[in-house]
């Protein structure tokens, strides 16, 4: 036997009553969600931007693959580039900030992108192969 149990983070555990061993069951974002992007030619994963986190979801099986977390801070803006190998993210320090997204490991930083937060961002690909970013 067993029972539900559900926290403040928003995670959904299931507790075996004999051993009280809790087992994750369904995780969602605790804050608002401000950002939703697929990857192109992909309908498959997708990845969401929210208070603390990113995280890249399997849309097939309804489960969470990777939580990228930056603590303290609230991430507005994602975007991924058109070869999939980064998450590009704006984040309310003024920073933006790029993850592989296999591991959600910090690629690269851009610093003083913004001296407050930054809202939005867009990859642009219009060379047919070199990835910018573009702040206006």
């Amino acid at each position: 036997k067993s029972f539900m149990a559900g926290t403040g983070l928003s995670q959904r555990y299931s507790v075996d009553v004999s051993t009280f061993t809790p087992e994750l069951r369904e995780t969602c974002h605790f804050g608002e969600i401000h950002d939703v992007k697929f990857p192109q030619k992909s309908s498959e994963i997708f990845v969401t931007a929210s208070e603390q986190d990113i995280r890249v979801w399997s849309a097939v099986y309804n489960t969470e693959l990777l939580r990228i977390n930056v603590p303290n801070l609230t991430c507005y803006a994602i975007d991924i580039t058109p070869s999939g190998g980064s998450i590009v993210s704006a984040w309310s320090d003024g920073k933006i900030r790029s993850f592989f997204p296999e591991s959600g490991k910090l690629q690269f930083m851009i610093p003083d992108a913004h001296n407050d937060a930054v809202s939005s961002l867009a990859i642009n690909n219009r060379d047919g192969g070199n990835e910018s970013l573009w702040h206006l």
